[in-house]
């Protein structure tokens, strides 16, 4: 029996993946999945490669981007769109298609800890269930990590964000960058888009002059926690307790999303389970090499001044750079870093921000 706590895209990946081959079940503790709603929702073309596009979650895709700093701004169009998705539905889809493979839910049943010995009591607020896996899918502040005492310490950003009604351009998102935060729109049709900040120290202002530069009439908001990526972090222990996703701190720090990398590392903790491989060592290969070149540019860009951020998207104004965003996605850098490197020299200047 395995045991998976939290039904975000993460934990739902991985019961689907697990239940073709194991006994699974799913404990969610609010009563509805997906919900609330605390994410941004925009994925790369990668998410293609784990789950199909459904209607059912769709909402929109992206085909243009637009950067702004201070005082410069970048425009892309994208050779692969974006998606936006609804993410209750896309949640809700996910758990669907692990249902449809053997997986249970238990829906509004919190985890409260558990005890590891040959087999696992796992304790839920409606009882306890005894499994010889379990998988902490559980989100940023993760009970599971903790009761099992590989939480260590943690650093997060702090996302704000609001549904907008206006007039917008359906295809274009947009971002603001500066000193220690990101800030973006995207829209979910011509009516309605996601505003948002998020930052480890300055969500709360930047967020206002965001929504001020937008303008419109604000009709939801959303909040919530974003976890930040370092190496050393712990993911597994006694070979029996693993954590994934958020849970894990698998987001890409210099971006700020979760959603691919959480369900890549869910695939590789099915082959780990079922070869009885390291799960440490098959998400590692798969992701640390990105995850640790999201970090670094975070890490720069910690550094950066207003001058640099302009100066940064003065060079991806360069033709040659463009171009080579416009293929490349920003899930994997590893895939294009070297190579825009020596389309333009430039950007090796931004290394001493390391420092």
């Amino acid at each position: 029996m395995i045991t998976v706590v939290g039904a975000g895209p993460a934990g739902n990946y991985a019961a689907y993946l697990l239940a073709k081959d194991f006994d699974v079940e799913v404990h969610e503790e609010h009563k509805v999945i997906g919900e609330p709603i605390q994410c941004t929702g925009i994925m790369t073309p990668d998410l293609a490669n784990l789950v199909k596009i459904s209607k059912e979650f769709l909402v929109n895709k992206i085909k243009r981007v637009r950067v702004y700093s201070k005082s410069e701004e970048s425009h892309f169009n994208l050779k692969r769109p974006n998606y936006v998705v609804n993410r209750a539905l896309f949640d809700g889809y996910i758990a669907g298609m692990a249902k449809d493979a053997g997986a249970k839910y238990v829906l509004g049943s919190r985890f409260l800890g558990c005890d590891v010995g040959k087999r696992i009591n796992a304790k839920f607020s409606d009882g306890v269930r005894e499994c010889d896996y379990l998988i902490g899918a559980d989100g940023p502040h993760s009970a599971v990590a903790k009761s099992v005492g590989i939480y260590g310490k943690r650093r997060f950003y702090v996302g704000l964000q609001a549904t907008v009604k206006k007039k917008f351009e359906p295809d274009l998102v947009e971002f603001y960058i500066g000193s220690h935060y990101i800030g973006w729109v995207v829209p979910e049709d011509d009516k309605l888009a996601r505003v948002g900040v998020s930052s480890e120290t300055i969500s709360g202002s930047m967020f206002k002059e965001v929504l001020n530069k937008v303008g419109g009439k604000i009709v939801a908001r959303q909040a919530g926690p974003i976890p930040i990526y370092e190496d050393g972090i712990k993911t597994s222990y006694m070979n029996k307790v693993f954590l994934v996703g958020d849970a894990a701190c698998q987001v890409k720090a210099s971006t700020h999303g979760g959603i691919v990398p959480g369900m890549i590392a869910a695939s590789q903790l099915y082959k780990a389970i079922k070869t009885g491989k390291s799960y440490d060592k098959l998400w590692r290969e798969k992701l640390w090499k990105d995850l640790k070149i999201h970090s670094l540019i975070k890490k720069m860009m910690d550094n950066f001044g207003d001058d640099d951020f302009d100066y940064l998207l003065r060079l991806m104004n360069n033709e040659k750079v463009r171009n080579m965003v416009e293929e490349f996605d920003r899930e994997f850098p590893s895939r294009f870093a070297s190579r825009l490197i020596l389309k333009e020299p430039r950007f090796l200047r931004f290394l001493l921000k390391l420092f």
